[in-house]
């Protein structure tokens, strides 16, 4: 038993270090011959979507750009720096409330029209990188670097401390890899039977590592074996288990840190408390202040006019969010034959269709539909409506 474990930890430790080596070399070979740094703090960027302030040396993203239920932001760096000079990324981004997507943007010199992207990791807390040399648009000179924000509550506030590019060594990329790895990367519906390896499909994913990890290690073995003329076919089981194990504590490490961030997001608070904490609190703050002081008690019958096709995020939580009233929540809403005198329309947003004209008082729709209303509520979020008449052919009851 001990010969079994004692081989079986010999061949992993040199597996191990045989492939940390490979790593590390092959990254740096392909990486910078020059030791170079170019440092972007967050003052200098420029918010081009969006607003933002300049606070203790960062940029303070304060206002975003709404569209389709959530809120963007950009802001760039403009200049001129060559790409193959700067194959690793470190960035300083926090955010206030959890739910938020980063990516960085670039722009090329050689094809200035053409935004290429990369998904960032937004839910490490200080200093993250990556590796931007295994992308492949991270190539030519680049002529504008810029992150770009997306998060899914109005009061967002996030803080870009700065970008530094480095040209990297081996262990700037060994440890690169290993951020990118171990660092908390957001929990979705399908992380409960998938690990993500990294925050894009560009960088080098844990799980072909530890197959290779395995793979060499059992190779020492059979070399071993063959040597000393004797195989133990319980070290071939443990060189195998080990990195699988490994890989289960990376993704045990994820789910620990989504359990603390749900704690210190919602834990010890009330349900009103937890939706004003939630990613949907914009909307469900409007359409509660709706209920509470606008709407009549009793459940009324009220359409949502919206100018996307089909559901979407925002108009679905309105809905859900509005009941128990009878809400429509189709297109743009139903036909003239489907409105009643005091119905309610709420349009959400600020679409083209319908618009409200104030004199005579009437929405009108690009279909040519018109229907008498007087305005009860004016918000940044929608506006309110409520017919004042049936229109021809419409709902008596």
């Amino acid at each position: 038993m001990l010969a079994v474990a004692l081989r079986s930890i010999i061949s992993l430790g040199v597996a191990l270090l045989l492939l940390i080596i490979l790593v590390a070399v092959g990254s740096a070979w392909t990486g910078s011959e020059s030791e170079r740094k170019q440092e972007i703090p967050g003052h200098t960027l420029q918010t081009v979507v969006g607003q933002g302030v300049v606070r203790d040396g960062g940029l303070l993203i304060t206002g975003y750009q709404q569209q389709a239920g959530e809120y963007h932001a950009v802001a760039v760096w403009r200049g001129n720096l060559p790409a193959q000079d700067f194959p690793l990324l470190e960035y300083k981004i926090s955010a206030q409330q959890p739910g938020v997507q980063l990516n960085l943007t670039w722009r090329r010199k050689e094809n200035p029209s053409t935004v290429v992207s990369t998904l960032l990791n937004s839910n490490a807390l200080g200093s993250s990188s990556i590796v931007l040399a295994e992308h492949p648009g991270w190539r030519g000179t680049i002529m504008e670097l810029g992150v770009y924000v997306i998060a899914g509550r109005a009061d967002q506030r996030l803080m870009i401390d700065g970008l530094v590019l480095d040209s990297g060594d081996a262990v700037g990329y060994l440890e690169t890899h290993w951020s990118s790895w171990s660092e908390f990367r957001g929990w979705t519906l399908l992380s409960i039977n998938l690990l993500r390896g990294t925050a894009n499909d560009e960088q080098l994913s844990p799980v072909p590592v530890a197959a290779a990890w395995a793979a060499l290690a059992c190779l020492l073995l059979l070399t071993f074996g063959m040597i000393r003329g004797r195989h133990l076919p319980g070290t071939f089981l443990i060189v195998l288990l080990v990195p699988w194990v490994a890989l289960d504590l990376l993704w045990q490490v994820q789910l620990q840190a989504q359990l603390a961030q749900s704690r210190e997001q919602f834990g010890g608070k009330t349900a009103h408390q937890k939706h004003l904490a939630d990613k949907d609190a914009t909307i469900y703050r409007y359409i509660n202040r709706l209920k509470n002081n606008v709407l009549p008690a009793q459940p009324v019958r009220l359409v949502i006019a919206h100018d996307s096709r089909g559901h979407n995020y925002e108009r679905l939580k309105a809905q859900y969010y509005l009941l128990p009233h009878n809400v429509f929540n189709f297109g743009t809403g139903p036909s003239r034959h489907g409105y009643g005198k005091s119905d309610y329309i709420l349009v959400l947003g600020k679409p083209d269709s319908p618009a409200y004209h104030r004199n005579p008082g009437k929405l009108i729709w690009h279909s040519g539909i018109e229907i008498r209303v007087e305005l009860i509520d004016s918000d940044p979020m929608g506006d309110l409506y409520r017919l004042t008449r049936t229109p021809p052919e419409g709902r008596e009851s």
